[in-house]
């Protein structure tokens, strides 16, 4: 699975203010980490040198630097950073869900813990990795954010490291920056919304995840046809995805993590990108292989991810076209109806073999009795026809 040595470069755009009445306090704060595996990094390095030297000249590379109506130089940065092998995880947080006399009012405090979501998701997903955040303040509130960091993720003892460099010392970081102002400039609308599209299909191409933080519980993309049952059916899906996320907790063990990687993905695609299409396994698959999880068969996605999952009560829906989150009744008609095209036909053989056994011994040979397999003896007998058209009658008479 993930056996080589990644790191993450980490920097931000937005002010910790939760005042966002005020002028020029932002609405969000953006977080983005630029992930590149070891085999890659020099490399990256010295791509995005030279994307430094064309478009910032002498300075570093700055979303700030770039007018807000610098809109196609804006575009062929995105493209340059674009030839980079690397992927993003960002987290964009809402300031104005956040209660203002919270904790998070005080500046350190809403760096450690908005980055710490963040920080969750890099340790998570990538078993040995370095983290690398741009420097915030005073050389106390470094020395105290690595330490936190270090403490909340056990990374004394750990094959993974967090640490803190000022950004011209580390030009990823300075990647980091430009991807998350160009965030900010979506969020905040600083730009219009084609220009924002454009932005934002040039980032998809790069990204692992995007986590907006208080969780949305959205609505599911509107039809013509949907009912308070399909918004029901989505609440209640959506809230099984997060409850099994926030129950989970770091762990070392492979299969937990490919299931917390898969969720995730199916989460982004129906919540974030809006999608009601079921997403096929091939796409799930190459999700994966962009995050480090090159070894991970079809097989194993369906029955050490997806499986494991609905063993969890996490809600997932299926049909010949892939997966997603369900948002409305139809998709769990359609995992419903796949279900029963799979074991009718198997309780069919079962039956069939049951029964020939049964007929050439005259009966000495009970393959399938309530001692033996008692669940799938009360199976065969729930499919006859007459004990099927016996309870319809019983419950008749009740009524």
């Amino acid at each position: 699975m993930l056996t080589e040595k990644h790191y993450a470069y980490v920097d931000e755009s937005g002010n910790t203010s939760l005042n966002i009445e005020k002028d020029g306090t932002s609405e969000y704060y953006v977080v983005c980490a630029i992930i590149s595996s070891e085999h890659n990094l020099k490399q990256n390095e010295k791509v995005a040198e030279a994307i430094r030297e064309r478009h910032f000249k002498t300075s570093e590379i700055k979303s700030s630097n770039v007018g807000h109506k610098s809109h196609n130089r804006r575009i062929q940065i995105l493209e340059d950073l674009a030839k980079l092998e690397i992927r993003l995880e960002i987290i964009a947080i809402n300031k104005s869900e956040i209660y203002p006399d919270s904790g998070l009012k005080h500046k350190k405090s809403f760096i450690k813990y908005g980055t710490s979501i963040l920080y969750k998701n890099l340790y998570e997903t990538y078993p040995t990795i370095e983290v690398l955040a741009d420097e915030h303040g005073s050389p106390e509130f470094k020395s105290s954010l690595e330490a936190y960091v270090n403490r909340k993720f056990d990374l004394i003892d750990s094959t993974s490291a967090f640490g803190t460099a000022k950004s011209h010392e580390a030009i990823l970081i300075q990647v980091a920056d430009f991807y998350a102002g160009t965030i900010a400039h979506i969020y905040e609308e600083k730009c219009p919304p084609y220009i924002a599209l454009e932005y934002l299909n040039k980032i998809r191409e790069k990204q692992n995840s995007f986590i907006e933080w208080p969780i949305r519980y959205t609505s599911p993309p509107q039809s013509k046809s949907s009912t308070p049952q399909d918004q029901k059916v989505y609440e209640i899906a959506i809230k099984s995805a997060y409850d099994y996320l926030s129950k989970t907790p770091k762990s070392a063990d492979q299969s937990k993590r490919l299931q917390t990687a898969i969720l995730k993905f199916l989460l982004f695609k129906n919540t974030l990108e809006g999608t009601s299409n079921y997403i096929s396994t091939v796409e799930i698959e190459n999700h994966l292989k962009n995050i480090g999880l090159t070894d991970i068969t079809q097989q194993m996605l369906r029955t050490g991810g997806i499986a494991k999952l609905r063993d969890e009560s996490v809600i997932i829906a299926s049909s010949p076209n892939g997966y997603k989150i369900p948002t409305s009744l139809s998709d769990i008609q359609d995992y419903l109806n796949k279900v029963t095209s799979q074991i009718i036909p198997i309780l069919d053989r079962v039956k069939k073999m049951h029964n020939h056994y049964r007929t050439q011994s005259a009966g000495t040979l009970e393959m399938i009795n309530k001692d033996s397999a008692g669940d799938l003896c009360n199976l065969i007998e729930a499919s006859d026809p007459a004990w099927q058209k016996i309870q319809a009658q019983l419950i008749k008479d009740n009524n």
